[in-house]
């Protein structure tokens, strides 16, 4: 007489289920959480002093330890933190600003050590720059060409070698982190109706999350 296998626990399943429904949601929120700490610790912080000094010396104690209990200080010092992010971007636009800019990166640049790591973090940072040439970094999923295979990767930058338009494809492995840089030919990348975050979870799952098509966006560049 052959055994029945147990049926496996419910309560082990739901368990199982509720902890990967929340894992998302955890990580953000501590991730979220520590971002805002680094930043007040930072930059948010550097304010509020000030602004419940100038409070305190120019209302009576009544009158400031209403708006203290309102945090109107702390609202204030965002405020005010929001203006001086402002403020540095209009100077860094005009032709003052770039200038300073330029200076500023040829003296980092002469700082060893330092120049290497503040170069590599600008070159990140100049990829979110409306203005900067690698803004469509990672911002578009590509398909490109190798032999008579087809990559899913991911349109980093662009250039010309002797005349002939090139894009630099980076093609990350499941860990994301790793991955290569192709330079082809621009006419061999396929440009996708499709978003980073599909073009991430097809990467991740090992190609299960599929599209139910590759489909190409826009007008393609000319072979």
């Amino acid at each position: 007489m052959q055994k029945t296998k147990p049926k496996p626990s419910r309560l082990k399943d739901y368990f199982i289920t509720g902890v990967f429904a929340l894992l998302p949601l955890a990580i953000s929120v501590a991730l979220g959480v520590w971002i805002l700490g680094v930043l007040w610790q930072n930059f948010f912080s550097a304010f509020v002093p000030g602004v419940e000094a100038l409070l305190r010396a120019s209302l009576p104690p009544e009158a400031v330890a209403k708006l203290e209990a309102w945090r109107v200080h702390q609202a204030i010092g965002l405020a005010l933190l929001l203006a001086f992010i402002a403020a540095v971007g209009f100077v860094a636009r005009n032709i003052i600003g770039k200038s300073l800019l330029t200076l500023l990166d040829k003296v980092v640049a002469a700082i060893p050590g330092l120049n290497f790591i503040y170069g590599t973090i600008r070159q990140f940072t100049s990829t979110m720059d409306p203005e900067s040439p690698q803004r469509d970094a990672f911002r578009h999923a590509v398909l490109v060409k190798v032999g008579s295979a087809r990559m899913l990767g991911f349109l980093t930058s662009r250039s010309k070698v002797k005349g002939q338009a090139l894009a630099t494809v980076f093609v990350p492995c499941n860990q994301l982190i790793q991955g290569y840089n192709l330079l082809v030919p621009e006419k061999d990348v396929v440009h996708l109706d499709m978003n980073v975050d599909e073009a991430f979870k097809y990467i991740i799952s090992f190609g299960m999350m599929a599209p139910q098509a590759f489909q190409a966006r826009g007008p393609q560049p000319k072979k």
